[in-house]
Order: structure tokens, then C-alpha cells, then sequence
């Protein structure tokens, strides 16, 4: 099902794809809540394919309201992004505003400095596809990369894969106080990671290029986007 479009009436159906790699939070985080305003600026560019993905420095993620006694099943934001690095697809310009919608609340991916994001084209507006993202750390050799196995949350969709070491100049740490065991067991496993005092500590994962191909191997081509 292709998720990331408005839904402007009370739908009773539940709705669940999860996309981080890693359930939660890393240690280094910008501010949780949605600023007060959101600011259309002249640096945002011009989308020119259907589906952009790329690495995102995060701006500011605004929350929008319904109005006119609209009832959504999701909640709805607006996101500024800067364009860090292009992944998949074409884009002019350096930062990228588009509507996020999440039946969870602030979009997990936004409590991160940065992240792989997932972009479609329609009629005219940029949305987020839903719940498609990875929280994702640069390398010592200017790479970006996510921790943890990437199919631990999309099973169903899982291929061979060949976890890589990822090379940081600071450890990239996750805090399991918040955690219950079963997470931990499932999530926080060798060799993507290592228990120190309480913390996992990012050992291996996946680069990038090889999260878009998953994604394009498996929700987006159940989705029918993003496809050769």
C-alpha cells in the first residue's frame, strides 16, 4: 500500500510499517518538539523526478492543523530539509520542503540531526512516504550509514545481506534504560552491536546505497514506487 497522502476523514483501520533500522533514539539529539512557525524561503528547489531519496539535514519540522472541521487519522507536518547527499532521483536546489504525515506523532526521524529520506512527487506537492526513513551517521570516510540490521523491522521482505562495519570517528551509542528486554534481544544484537554499560554501541549496519536498494526491493516495490 502506498502510504504519505492526506486523509481528511476518520478511517478506522490501523496502520503500520515501520522503516528505522533501530527502534529509538541515539544519545545525540536536536530538539524533539515542532517549532512555532515554519518559514517558506527561496532556497527551497524544484523536485524533478517522482521519487527523491537522500540524506537530509534536518531544518525544522513543523506540525499543521485541520481546519474547517477536518478529522485526520494521521498527523500532519510540515518539513524543511537541506540536501546533504542525493541517493536516488533529481532534485534542484539545496533544501527540499514537503508534507510528512504519521499516525504516531512527531515523526521519529525528526528527532535526529539526520536521515535517509524518501520523497514522492503528486499533482504537484512533495510527501514523505510514509514511514520510510533511516536514521543514519556519517563515517569517518564521509559515508553515511545506519546501525542495526536493516530488514529487523520488514522480515518479510528479507534477502541475503552482508553487514558492514561502519567506521565512526565518535561512538555512535543507543541507551537501553527506556527499553524493554524483548526489544533489546531483538534489535540490539552482535554483530550490529555491543553491550557497554547499559548502552549499544553501533558496530555494524548498512551504507546508503545498499537502504535505498532494500527499500526498492521490497515496501516500495509492494508500493509501486521508486521502480526501474
Amino acid at each position: 500500500m502506498k502510504q504519505g497522502r492526506p486523509l481528511t476523514t476518520i478511517v478506522f483501520a490501523a496502520i503500520f510499517a515501520a522503516s528505522c533500522s533501530v527502534p529509538g533514539s541515539a544519545d545525540v539529539r536536536v530538539a524533539e518538539g515542532p517549532l512555532n512557525y515554519f518559514h517558506p524561503n527561496k532556497e527551497s528547489g524544484v523536485q524533478k523526478s517522482d521519487l527523491f531519496v537522500f540524506v537530509g539535514e534536518k531544518i525544522e519540522v513543523v506540525e499543521i492543523l485541520p481546519t474547517d472541521g477536518e478529522m485526520w487519522l494521521d498527523q500532519g507536518f510540515n518539513a524543511k530539509y537541506r540536501v546533504v547527499e542525493s541517493v536516488y532521483g533529481e532534485f534542484d536546489g539545496g533544501v527540499i520542503e514537503f508534507r510528512v504525515w504519521d499516525h504516531y506523532g512527531y515523526p521519529r526521524f525528526a528527532k535526529f540531526p539526520h536521515a535517509l529520506l524518501f520523497v514522492s512527487r503528486h499533482e504537484g506537492s512533495l510527501y514523505h512516504e510514509k514511514y520510510r526513513y533511516y536514521t543514519v551517521h556519517q563515517t569517518i570516510d564521509g559515508r553515511w550509514a545506519a546501525c542495526g540490521d536493516p530488514y529487523a523491522r520488514v522480515p518479510v521482505h528479507r534477502k541475503p545481506f552482508d553487514p558492514k562495519p561502519l567506521p565512526f570517528s565518535e561512538p555512535v551509542t543507543f541507551s537501553l534504560n527506556n527499553y524493554r528486554k524483548e526489544w533489546v534481544d531483538a534489535f540490539f544484537v552482535p554483530p550490529y552491536f555491543e553491550i557497554v554499560d547499559g548502552k549499544a554501541v553501533c558496530k555494524m549496519g548498512a551504507y546508503v546505497d545498499e537502504l535505498f536498494q532494500i527499500e526498492r526491493d521490497g515496501v516500495l516495490k509492494a508500493w509501486g514506487v521508486g521502480q526501474p
